[in-house]
Parts: structure tokens; sequence; C-alpha cells
């Protein structure tokens, strides 16, 4: 160790008690004061800054499922060959880690960081992975998975933040990572935000308090999976003068049209779980209730779409076809980015898995050294977009295909439209039909054989003339797919793991069908989500649903799918937590060999919540009823959009 970082660790050990005083904690064993504690409260956003915003509590960190560790404020050398877990790969460097660093934000909240660096003396880049996650172990751990999404244990050292990349190589290859608690995350003080502006400059003030340490060369990074990439899009758009490259590796960057209200739907399944993970001690922004108490595009939701057009640093982007929230808003991003330095690839698995795979390490490695070390390594030969095309029957894919652009050239919008015998083809029927089904657990299929070798590469859209019989609206769901000459359906085994049908889908509620006739083109409608405009009886009315992108193969023989039902909202019964993860008592990392380590598990089976927690959820009834019926011929054009390419 050089005589800098001794007197760097010393100092720093000798300025803990201090550091300590700024923790406020807010104890919970009496739970019942928080009881349905929904709140509003100022929260800063674009064009106001106390718009009044409706939060709940957060659950408390000392939940066992929230697997915090504690504020545990210290510096330590992991020695190389030591291990974070048994399982895990023993570190293949020596690192200095220092735990709970505070740093200051512009409004005087202290949030903690946890920094991984080489020992050595020396001016590093740096990698922030900015999320509420946890900096250790974390409510979020790949052992709550069975077969962790493919990603042994053996190949990292777990010493990794939920969605982002393994310290221990990075550091191996003279990089600083810096491992945040985001504003309101377990100990950092503070409400916890939903991105947006807050966000923002929370993550402006962290990357220049980066660039002012003596160990960084003033260029810091981004990088992680869909939280961590979703701060990507809203840190960047702030510009702070030191962030130098992007990773974003999957996330959405329209919180409304994306997540929260996807389709002008409240989506309070995903969401209700999500918030209720999410540990603190303070209050959380509810997006779920706000989508239901603020149903319209207002400041409060215009704040939580990205500002992408601010970009303009070198970008690698990462996306997938199947990822259930980041599909869209990562191609979209991608186009919308300023950057002439950008790069995309489209792979064919899941993003925890893909993250983790040694290939995407390594071109990770590689557009970091080329931007933040300055190393003429050839990554701007990268080919600047490659994609994937799924074959769910045959396990066939295409992996990095070098096309021009995303969407590729050469894939012609085809009008497919619908028939009343389920059918569909490129003629139009000049008599006018319908079809209906119930609005509770019914559904439509309409199904085309294909006849030529095809590929359908792009955004799709589903336009429906539709009529609710019962009821004033209606909620649905539109999936587009391929499925065998019987019309079977067609699975692809994943690399990941398991298989997948593999869909391109999209919701719609019909009272909030109005596009932004500026943000919307032929192929991708924009939603207005400005007020609704509920059915009379008989009413028959236009909508546009614009079913998310998709590469798929499809053979001859088999046959290209929609299926129309009404949208059900779901919990993922999602199990973070549950796992109980063992690591060292008193120090981060341990020899395997030492007989005196005391383990401590970090998780519960149980996964048990605080009563009241689950309380503030708020509740969530369907507006489906009666019967949805689909108007067919004529006047009425209901058809698919499909950009679809014939295979020679």
């Amino acid at each position: 160790m050089g005589r800098s970082a001794i007197f760097y660790l010393a100092s720093f050990l000798s300025g803990l008690s201090n550091a300590a005083v700024n923790i406020t904690v807010a104890h919970h064993a009496d739970a019942a004061p928080y009881a349905a504690n929904i709140t509003q409260l100022p929260m800063s956003v674009y064009g106001d800054d106390a718009y009044p915003v409706w939060h709940r509590r957060l659950t408390p960190p000392e939940t066992p499922r929230c697997r915090y560790t504690g504020y545990k404020p210290g510096a330590e050398v992991l020695k190389k060959g030591s291990i974070r877990r048994e399982g895990a790969r023993p570190l293949v460097t020596d690192i200095l880690h220092l735990r709970d660093v505070p740093l200051k934000l512009r409004d005087g909240v202290i949030i903690y960081v946890d920094i991984f660096r080489p020992v050595e003396d020396g001016q590093y880049p740096t990698i922030m992975n900015w999320s509420p996650y946890g900096k250790e172990i974390g409510n979020q751990h790949l052992d709550d998975f069975e077969g962790r999404y493919n990603v042994p244990l053996s190949t990292v050292s777990d010493m990794q933040k939920w969605e982002a990349p393994d310290p221990d190589p990075w550091v191996a290859s003279g990089y600083a990572l810096v491992l945040p608690d985001s504003r309101g995350a377990f100990s950092s003080a503070g409400n916890f935000p939903h991105w947006g502006r807050q966000l923002a400059e929370d993550g402006y003030d962290a990357i220049e308090w980066i660039a002012e340490q003596t160990w960084s060369n003033g260029k810091v990074g981004m990088a992680g999976n869909s939280w961590l990439t979703v701060s990507q899009w809203f840190i960047a758009a702030e510009k702070p003068p030191h962030l130098t490259a992007l990773a974003p590796w999957e996330g959405f960057t329209d919180t409304m049209r994306d997540q929260a209200m996807r389709g002008g739907i409240p989506q309070t399944g995903l969401n209700e779980d999500f918030i209720e993970i999410q540990s603190g001690n303070h209050f959380i922004d509810d997006t779920v209730h706000m989508a239901l108490r603020e149903p319209n595009d207002t400041l409060y939701w215009q704040d939580k779409a990205a500002h992408l057009t601010n970009i303009g640093i070198p970008a690698y982007v990462v996306a997938s076809y199947e990822n259930m929230l980041h599909t869209r808003g990562t191609l979209d991003a991608f186009n919308a980015i300023s950057s002439t330095q950008k790069w995309l690839r489209i792979h064919n698995s899941h993003e925890w898995y893909n993250m983790y795979q040694n290939s995407s390490q390594a071109e990770l490695h590689q557009f970091f050294d080329h931007y933040l070390k300055d190393v003429d390594n050839n990554w701007s030969k990268t080919p600047k977009v490659r994609i994937s095309l799924l074959d769910p029957g045959r396990n066939e894919d295409i992996v990095n295909r070098v096309v021009d652009a995303w969407p590729p050239s050469g894939y012609a919008p085809t009008k497919l439209y619908l028939h009343a015998n389920k059918t569909m083809s490129p003629e139009k029927s000049g008599k006018q039909s319908s079809v209906t089904y119930a609005a509770v657990n019914g559904s439509v299929v309409f199904r085309m054989p294909v006849h030529t070798e095809s590929e359908l590469v792009g955004p799709i859209k589903l336009r429906l003339w539709v009529e609710a019989s019962g009821s004033n609206d209606m909620d649905i769901e539109a999936i587009v797919q391929k499925v065998d000459k019987n019309g079977n359906l067609l699975y692809r085994n994943l690399p990941q793991g398991g298989n997948s049908t593999t869909t391109a889908t999209n919701y719609q509620r019909v009272s909030r069908r109005q596009i932004d006739p500026e943000r919307s083109t032929d192929a991708e409608p924009f939603l207005l989500l400005q007020g609704e405009e509920l059915l009379s009886e008989g009413e028959i009315v236009p909508i546009d649903i614009d079913v998310w992108p998709i590469g798929l193969r499809i053979h001859v023989g088999e046959i290209l799918q929609v299926t129309v039902q009404p949208f059900v909202d779901s919990s993922t019964t999602q199990t973070f937590g549950v796992a109980e993860i063992p690591v060292a008592r008193d120090s981060f990392t341990y020899m395997l060999n030492d007989t005196g380590v005391v383990i401590e598990k970090f998780g519960d089976p149980s996964l048990f919540m605080p009563h009241w927690v689950e309380k503030q959820a708020p509740a969530f009834e369907s507006i489906n009823a009666g019967t949805h019926i689909i108007h067919l011929g004529g006047e009425y054009d209901s058809h698919l959009l499909a950009p679809l390419k014939e295979v020679r």
C-alpha cells in the first residue's frame, strides 16, 4: 500500500464519528402511527420547486428481507484471494474498500456511498452505479431466483450492487467504483424520489464530488441494468461536466408511458411490489397513488420523462425485446440522444444474464477503456447497430447481426387486415362485420399463415375499431407472436434458463386513446394522456395500440398471430429478500481457511413485511365489464401494421 493510501485510510477512520452525526434514524418498533400513512409532500420537479406529491413511508431497513447490513463506516483492504462468501470467486486483486462515506448534496442532504478502488496511489477513472438497492447485499439479489438467472455464483465475487458490474475485475483493471445508496435509501437522508429532477441533480452532484477526489482522474462513467440505466438517462441530461461516457443496459425513459401508466392504465401490481421492497427511514415518492390520483400528464409525470436530446456524450446502449419494462424506452433512447458516438446491441436473453457474460464485460471494458482511459483499442470500429432475431420453435436465434440503423431499413410496414373469420390478410374486406369476446376472461385470436421465409423487425401498431357493451370503458391487451401450423404456441429456450413464447405486447385504456399528433408516427402512436373520453352505449371508436418492438424469424408453415384480450393487472408475486445470504460479520471478505470468521445470514424466507407497509397499498378495481366488440371491414380498417420482409 502506498504512503498516501495509508494516510487516506487513517484519516478516513479518524473522521468516522463526525460522519455518523448526519444520520437520522426513524424507529419503527411501534408501527401504528404509520398505518396507511399517505401524505402529500413538496418535491422538486422541472418547472416547480415544491410540487405537491403523494408519498408513503418506506419499509424500515431493519426488516430482515431488506438485507441491510447496517451503517458501518470504515475502510479496509480486501486481500487478493479472499472471498465475499463461500462459493463466490476469490478476489483477483487487493482492493481498498471504503464504507458509508458521506456525500453532501446541494441541498445539504447526506447520502452514503461505498467505494472500491485500487490500493496503490494513483488517479483512476470511476464507474458510478446509481440506485437505491443497497451498497452491499441489498433488498434484491440473484439468489432470490432459482438458478440465479444462469449466473453461477462462482463467476462473480458477489461484491456487486444489484444490477451492477462486479467491482473486483474492474478494480484489477485500474478503475474505481462508487456505489451510492441514493437519496432516501437505507441510511441515506431525504425522501426517496422516483427519477426526475431530484435524482438528476443528486447524480450530478455525486459525479462532480467524485471528480474532486484525489484518487479520481476526472473521468466518470455510469453502468448497470434497469434502475441503474434509467438513472443514467436523467443524470446525463443534466450534463455534469465530468460525466464522460454511459453504458445504459436496458432502462425505460418515460415513467408514465413505459411503467406507471402504460397504455393509460395504472400499473398497480408490479409498481406496488417495487415500492414495498424499497427500504429507508423516510418517505418514498408514491407513483402508484399518483397514477390513481393524478392520471393526466402533469408536471409531475413530465418530470419523469428523461430529456434525452440533452445527452451528447458517448453511449454503449444494450437492449432486448422481451423486457416487460425496458424494451421500447431503451430503443427510443438510442435514437433520441444527441450523441454521434453511440452504439446499440440488442441481445437475445435477459439483462441480468447478459450483463455478467464474459463477452459482455469484455465489450464494456473496451468501451470504458477507450473513453475513460483514452486507450486506442479500436472501439470506434465496433458496428454501430447490432440486433438479434428470435426464433421460438427452432431455437435458431440470430445474434449480433449488423444493420444500418434501428429500426433497420428494408422492413416494409405492411397492413394486415383483421377479418370476421379470425384471419388476417393484406386485403381489406368490403363487408362490415364484428367479433366479440367477454370483457372478463375472454379473448379473440386472428391468424395469418406465412408462405415465405420472413422476418418481422421493428415497432408494430394495432389499429382497432372498438365498442363496449355493458360498460363505458375498456382495458385491452394486444399480443403479437408466431405459432405453429396447428395454432400451438412455440417456445424458445432462453440462455438464462427456462423458456418463452416470445411475444410483443402493449395495453390500451380506450378512454385514454387520444394521441399526440406532433410526437406520433404512422408506426408508433404516442399517447397524449390528458383527460378521458368515456364511451356511450353503441359508440364505435378507433384506437391505435403501440405494440412494443420485436425481432422475429417466421418460417414457411408458421402462423403470425394477434391476440386481443382484457388487460389484467397482476402482481409479480416477487420473491425479493427470500434468500438468506451468508457473509462475514466483522469483515467484508475473508480467507476461506480462516477458522475465526463468524458468518451471519441476511434475508428472510418468510418474506415478512410489517403489516402497515402493506396497508399503504391503494385498492385497484378493473373497469372491464360486459362485452368487448371489434368492428372490421367496410369503413372499419382494423389492422396490424407489421414491419415485414421476405427472406430469399
